[in-house]
């Protein structure tokens, strides 16, 4: 599914219009926040929505912020975005992320603390797509191409294909 920028602007405006962002809201986050973050970037053509939830709060994914991009997503914005939540309060102890390049260096710069990992999710589609584009011709240790009778990716293995048919 791709909704339209319309569509986005109409959800983010419904939804906006339910909350407020007071300073009480702003303060039940941030004393609710339980140190782990995860953020990420959604694109819909030239419309970019930057995302930071909790994933450990007791009732599910609680948004701990949002922030709509029109010009494009570099790691300035990034910067500019994360900057606000830690002046915020949110001080993370881990930051979870989809592995972009846009994260390292700001994560080190506005939380020096805060432990990066890479997403589960992300890390295990990326993954699939590879192993999918090289069934039956995966790569060598070298980056070769290495072919294998049994059709797997060997990740640098020689011995696992002949282990998988014992």
């Amino acid at each position: 599914m791709q909704p339209s920028e319309a569509i986005i602007r109409r959800w983010c405006r419904a939804y906006h219009t339910g909350i407020t962002l007071d300073d009480a809201y702003q303060a039940w986050i941030v004393a609710a926040f339980s140190g782990i973050l995860c953020v990420d970037e959604l694109y819909q053509h030239d419309l970019a929505l930057l995302l930071a939830v909790d994933p450990a709060a007791p009732e599910g994914d609680r948004v701990v912020g949002y922030q709509l991009v029109r010009e494009g997503v570099d790691s300035a914005v990034m910067k500019q975005f994360l900057t606000r939540l830690a002046a915020a309060g949110i001080q993370p102890d881990e930051v979870i992320t989809d592995g972009s390049a846009l994260y390292p260096g700001v994560l080190a710069e506005v939380w020096p603390q805060a432990a990066h990992h890479l997403c589960l999710f992300h890390e295990t589609r990326r993954l699939t797509t590879a192993a999918q584009g090289t069934r039956g011709d995966p790569p060598g240790p070298s980056g070769a191409a290495a072919t294998s009778s049994c059709g797997d990716v060997w990740l640098g293995r020689p011995d696992a294909c002949a282990a998988a048919k014992r």
